[in-house]
């Protein structure tokens, strides 16, 4: 990025026909030496100067954070050279100038060995040239958008400009803003992080005021580092604490200035007025009183004198110049010294790097003079500017106190106070660490990223940053020397991090024998961070800029070369993604300057290849990128390739593209193995939508075309594909047969990932069978070969299955844990909206019958909305039937309905019975939990009833009771206790039996199902609950009060917390009936639909008689409750 200035002469060839040629000569040279003055007075170099025109750069060899501004400001003042060459020569002579911003290649011209800058910001900086009225300076969109707030402009209007679409806006510069390096007001944040720095400055002025011992402090540091900034905050400490007198100046970068401008701004500080300081008289008056003299005495008259002639001193006059500044140096030490006297005096000088060598001297003299005064002069200097001049203040060390104080970035932590502090608290924490990782922990970035943020532009690019930051990302890379700027390249075209060893493996390459001691030079300049065998840059927007900064055919060879060195594939996966994504690039690159070489285009397509198939078990969103690249380099891209991109798309849930892309795959029939594996994911997606049949037989279709290639590895999918639909299919034997045939396969292959597949497919069957035990040991089996592999998605799918197992076992804890191990590692919901639904729905499963039932709905919702998204309708179907038991929990009860009525719909439309049943089921137990045993009965067809099942008997059991069918239900209870049912079933099932023999009367069987349900770990809030209420009812037809009230307060601390509004009206209704008035127990049935129990089952259930008005009816209320979720549900 640079900013080229033209200038050309306006009527220069009717000038020359009228004059002599040697005086137009003579014009010419005059004119133009003092043009490049002004150019490289401004830090501009001069491109060429041909005939009458100037063409010159900024930014480029050496780039400045204010190029755009240095030239704008250098144009002006060429304007300037040209009006009073032309009032001295008495020639009528004006120039045309147009300045631009934008990308330029630098180079070596082959014919005569110079260099120029060529590209399209030259050509639009010619066009502008043209364009710009005799006298002006027009400038383009990118130059004003730096510079606006430093130069006054005039809009022009749009200018067309051949080859571009749109007009380019343009603007006349007519005048600066401020003194050049100038601070405008703009967005400043605290000073964070330097607490230390700050303790030390205070110390060392408390010194200085104690020991009335001078003290130069030279703080040091990068651009944008902080170093104003803790000055400042520095220099209002000293007022307070010392009520110091404070004399600031500041060193301009460039321009007009005299080099004693700095010295003048420090009188004006010291004199507390702002004199004009050529009016010597003024001088003497403000300097007699400053120093408590009378305006007529002589030695104020010399003083002012002395300083007068300071002020009038040029850069380019050399007479008289010592004996000016020894004038000088006596007046302002005379001066100073009295005022240093009354109080100490703080003295800051910044960017003191930019002074000319007298104002160094100026300072030496000066300090050497109050060395025995309370004084302290802090300067800030940048680090490693070829152009900066470091000041040699080694001279009067043994006189003055000295210190140097270097500023590194802030720390990590300290940069995120800051950028929060300057995005507001509004900004989440992706925003926060996005901003620190951009500006390395550079305070000034942090700022202008936070204005951008203010702006609603984002700069996650080094391109979409504005050209104040973009100039200094490249002025800190112009600082260092070329050797070391050589290894910066090198990291940049490796990566943001890499490792060292190839780091220095690069550099060798090139020639470079001290490319680890450079290296440790970039990291203690703030460069790099090692940690271990790996390097990052301190912040990937000066790795970008690095980057950006080499020509594309040098990116091209570097990335090829880098790509080549990888080992393929020996190096695994990680290597696999690097040298794919080098090759890759450098392909990319070379396509977008012309035709890609052949060995070139091979070589990256065959490693995106190699890449995609390593993703795809691991990431599939990498692994479509890399597929979709290698297409888009070769139309002819292998058929492999087209299988791993359908993979992908099929495991993102993408399943209409991914059942079109493999359906395209088939058609060609390219060969038996791929179109196999394309017939997989053909019926993976007729699984995922629940057309089981169909999936069942294009996978079998799948497994004989394995066959037919005689492809293990085609095989071994196929068949563990196909095992997963019958296991939804509910056909548990030919399930099996075909997971462990798939195992053999991939065990022949030593295919350990393959194996941990099948594996955990078993355990799915297991699972499905009700043998926890073995689905567990099963699972972690998987898991172990997962992790050794270091398969993450299959380590996140396994841990999903060991926490349903934990779920059914009881282990509400072991559970979540297991589920929240699933999301965090590798089951992202961009990425495996499956897998990370069905956690979802765990996690909601686990929070319902833990009583957090906000949180329970939350998560169901965001199950359905995942897994309806990629039309996966089994999983949908368990999200909605969780939400409506966590709605039914709230007593919500019109939206649980509504919401159980949506998950039996999608289970109608399931081919697999056995698991659309899991709805119905679910959905009878959220109306038994409402009190609605006839609408229970009929969620629960005969084809469900008709085979004994513990979870079926206790929805019967409890259905009976609700109905007054007290022996029914008793049948159903005890036939429901089954001990090899699991554990939280067989809990469930004993509470719910205590209750029925409570009621029954049978209180002799009550106490030991009421104990057993106390003891056992698994057991829910919801079950302890029930227990207590059936000892109540025990205890009461026993005749024992006290035990009544005592099982009636443990069942209303069962409840608790629990976010269950149903179940603590059903422990208010009891301890009303049997506790209470009748008036008690009115007032709590009428209560009960308010709580979501819209149903007369639970009076019945308890024996108790009510008048009619007074009991519930099945007119479900409407509801108040507010909507605490506030989510919205797929329909």
């Amino acid at each position: 990025m640079a900013t080229v200035v033209i200038g050309d002469l306006v009527g220069f060839t009717a000038l020359a026909e009228t004059l002599d040629p040697e005086r137009v000569k003579q014009l010419v040279d005059r004119l133009f030496g003092r043009l490049a003055a002004d150019v490289a007075a401004h830090g501009g170099t001069v491109d060429k100067v041909v005939g009458d025109s100037i063409v010159a750069l900024f930014g480029a060899p050496v780039a400045h954070e204010d190029d755009p501004e240095r030239a704008v400001r250098a144009a002006l003042a060429m304007q300037r050279t040209v009006r009073a060459v032309a009032v001295e020569e008495d020639v009528d002579l004006r120039m045309r100038i147009g300045v631009n911003t934008g990308e330029v290649l630098v180079g070596g011209l082959v014919a005569d060995d110079s260099w120029t800058a060529m590209g399209d910001a030259v050509n639009v900086a010619a066009r502008l040239e043209s364009a710009a009225d005799p006298g002006a300076v027009l400038v383009g969109e990118q130059t004003h958008r730096a510079t606006q707030d430093r130069i006054t402009f005039r809009r022009r209007g749009p200018l067309t400009v051949r080859g571009r679409r749109e007009p380019l806006d343009t603007w006349v510069a007519l005048r600066p803003i401020g003194e050049p390096g100038s601070e405008l007001d703009r967005r400043r944040g605290p000073v964070v992080g330097r607490e230390v720095e700050e303790r030390f400055l205070d110390a060392i002025l408390d010194v200085a005021v104690a020991r009335r011992r001078a003290h130069l402090v030279e703080l040091i540091g990068d651009a944008g580092v902080g170093k104003r900034m803790l000055a400042d905050a520095f220099v209002e400490r000293a007022r307070q604490r010392h009520d110091a007198l404070v004399l600031e100046a500041r060193i301009p970068p460039y321009g007009e200035a005299s080099m004693w401008t700095p010295a003048a701004d420090m009188l004006r500080n010291a004199v507390g007025l702002d004199i004009d300081l050529d009016d010597e008289a003024a001088m003497t008056t403000v300097v007699a009183g400053a120093m408590g003299m009378s305006p007529d005495d002589p030695e104020a008259a010399r003083m002012a004198s002395a300083l007068h002639e300071l002020m009038e001193l040029s850069p380019d006059r050399t007479e008289n110049v010592e004996a000016a500044r020894a004038a000088a140096t006596a007046a302002i030490v005379t001066l100073v010294r009295q005022l240093a006297e009354r109080r100490p005096i703080v003295a800051v000088l910044a960017n003191i790097q930019w002074a000319d060598q007298a104002i160094i001297d100026l300072m030496t003299d000066v300090l050497m003079g109050l060395r025995r005064l309370p004084v302290m002069a802090v300067t800030t200097s940048r680090v490693g500017d070829p152009t900066d001049h470091v000041p040699d203040i080694s001279a009067f060390t043994d006189a003055v106190n000295v210190s140097w104080l270097r500023l590194g970035p802030l720390e990590d932590d300290d940069a995120r106070a800051l950028a929060r502090e300057l995005l507001g608290p509004a900004a989440t924490d992706e925003a926060v660490s996005a901003a620190v990782r951009r500006s390395g922990g550079n305070p000034l970035m942090l700022e202008e990223i936070a204005a951008l943020a203010d702006e609603g532009v984002r700069a996650d690019r080094v391109e979409d940053m504005p050209l104040t930051l973009r100039g200094l990302l490249s002025a800190r890379l112009d600082v260092l020397d070329p050797v070391e700027r050589r290894i910066v390249e090198d990291a940049a075209m490796i990566g943001w991090t890499g490792p060292v060893d190839m780091l220095l493996a690069v550099a060798t390459d090139r020639g470079e024998r001290e490319a680890a001691a450079l290296l440790e030079v970039l990291v203690d300049r703030d460069l790099f961070v090692i940690e271990g065998d790996t390097y990052r840059f301190k912040t990937d927007a000066l790795r970008e800029a690095a980057y950006l900064r080499l020509p594309k055919r040098e990116r091209v060879e570097r990335h090829r070369d880098i790509g080549r060195r990888l080992a393929h594939p020996s190096g695994g996966g990680t290597t696999l993604r690097r040298r794919a994504q080098h090759l890759a690039t450098a392909a990319e690159l070379a396509a977008s300057m012309g035709p890609v070489a052949d060995d070139l285009r091979t070589d990256a397509v065959e490693a995106l290849d190699a890449a995609a198939e390593w993703a795809g078990q691991r990431d599939p969103a990498v692994s479509l990128v890399f597929a979709d690249r290698a297409i888009a380099l070769a139309d002819d891209a292998p058929w492999t390739i087209r299988l791993h991109r359908a993979r992908a798309l099929a495991e993102l849930g993408r399943i209409d593209e991914a059942t079109a892309a493999a359906t395209a795959i088939v058609d060609a029939d390219p060969s038996a193995a791929v179109t196999a594996l394309a017939l997989v994911v053909i019926g993976q997606g007729l699984q995922s939508r629940g057309r089981l049949e169909e999936s069942t037989r294009v996978l079998e279709e799948a497994v004989a075309a394995a066959r037919r290639s005689e492809d293990e590895h085609a095989l071994a999918t196929a068949l563990r594909m196909l095992g997963m639909t019958l296991i939804f299919r509910g056909m548990e034997q030919p399930a099996a047969r075909a997971v462990h045939e798939a195992g053999e396969v991939h065990e022949r292959l030593g295919d350990v990932a393959g194996m941990a597949w099948a594996e955990q497919h078993e355990a799915w069957i297991a699972f499905n069978a009700g043998d926890l035990a073995r689905a567990s040991l099963l699972a972690a089996r998987a898991q172990d070969r997962f992790a050794a592999e270091g398969n993450r998605l299959g380590t996140a799918f396994t841990a999903g299955l060991l926490g349903w197992i934990d779920f059914l076992a009881g282990d509400l804890d072991g559970a979540m844990e297991k589920a929240e191990q699933a999301l965090s590692t590798g089951l992202r919901p961009d990425t495996h909206a499956f897998g990370a639904g069905l956690a979802e729905v765990l996690l909601a499963g686990v929070h319902t019958w833990q009583g957090r039932t906000v949180s329970a709905a939350g998560h169901a919702t965001e199950a359905i909305r995942l897994l309806h998204h990629i039309g996966h309708r089994w999983g949908e179907m368990l999200g909605h039937a969780v939400r409506a038991r966590a709605l039914a929990h709230l007593g919500r009860a019109a939206e649980a309905a509504a919401e159980a009525d949506r998950g039996v719909a999608i289970a109608d439309r399931l081919e697999d019975v056995a698991h659309g049943s899991l709805a119905r089921i679910a959905a009878a137990g959220m109306d038994l939990h409402q009190g609605e045993p006839r609408r229970a009965r009929s969620r629960l067809p005969a084809a469900l009833t008709a085979t004994p099942s513990p979870d079926i008997d206790r929805h019967l059991a409890l259905a009976a009771l609700q109905e007054g069918d007290t022996d029914t239900a008793l049948v159903m209870a005890i036939r429901s206790l089954q001990p090899d049912a699991g554990p939280s079933t067989v809990v469930a099932n004993s509470a719910l039996a205590a209750l029925v023999h409570a009621r029954a009367g049978d209180v002799e069987q009550v106490t030991p199902l009421v104990d057993f349900v106390e003891a056992a770990p698994v057991a829910s809030y919801l079950d302890r609950t029930m227990s207590r209420l059936a000892a109540a009812l025990a205890a009461h037809r026993r005749g024992l009060p006290a035990a009544v009230r005592g099982h009636l307060d443990h069942a209303l601390g069962a409840v608790g917390d629990a976010q269950d509004i149903p179940a603590r009206a059903l422990v208010t209704l009891l301890e009303a009936a049997l506790c209470g008035s009748p008036a008690d127990v009115a007032a709590a049935i009428e209560a009960l639909p308010g709580a979501g129990i819209t149903g007369d089952g639970w009076l019945h259930a308890f024996g108790i008689t009510v008048p009619a008005d007074t009991a519930p009816t099945d007119t479900v209320p409407a509801e108040t409750a507010p909507d605490i979720l506030g989510a919205d549900v797929p329909r």
